[in-house]
């Protein structure tokens, strides 16, 4: 959005603007039709899922910010990846990914390395059965752990290279 000089000397047109577009950011976007939406946001890593209509509900303390990764939940029925703590874009670590009901693979690149990081994916399997994690950027020690009351979240634990590497979640 824009805003006038004159505008930006109107606190109040601002504090305005901040509150509707933090609490519907999708206007931004100026979709017609209801979507279905992963939420994930970036300092603590929360997760939930929500309607494009609903507005966005986060405490923010004084001296503090939130920052929301908001990606559209296409197919409830193929894996896909929903966001990261490597870097506050949340996303431009994603180098090429292919994604299935039963398997996702995600080729990493943060041009450095990193061992105590998270990736975090939706995947489709049915919540009984368990998750494997294989591929370079595969942390072996870590294990993967549920997000939130959809038991088809995963927070995933990684490591990269300098190089990047590439991790396969898929059904065990």
């Amino acid at each position: 959005f824009r805003v006038s000089s004159e505008q930006a000397r109107n606190s109040r047109h601002l504090e305005t603007l901040f509150k509707y577009y933090i609490t519907n950011p999708l206007s931004l976007l100026h979709r017609a039709e209801e979507k279905s939406l992963h939420v994930l946001e970036f300092w603590t890593q929360r997760y939930s899922r929500m309607k494009s209509s609903e507005p966005i509900k986060a405490r923010i303390h004084a001296h503090s910010a939130v920052l929301f990764a908001i990606r559209v939940a296409e197919n409830d029925r193929v894996a896909s990846y929903v966001g990261s703590d490597f870097h506050v874009s949340s996303g431009m670590e994603v180098v090429k990914m292919s994604s299935s009901s039963s398997k996702l693979q995600l080729e990493l690149n943060v041009k450095r390395a990193t061992k105590d990081a998270h990736v975090t994916v939706f995947l489709p399997f049915d919540p009984q059965h368990s998750l494997k994690t294989s591929g370079s950027a595969n942390d072996p020690v870590r294990k993967a752990e549920r997000l939130g009351p959809d038991h088809r979240i995963w927070k995933v634990p990684v490591g990269l290279t300098e190089q990047g590497g590439t991790l396969i979640v898929e059904q065990k």
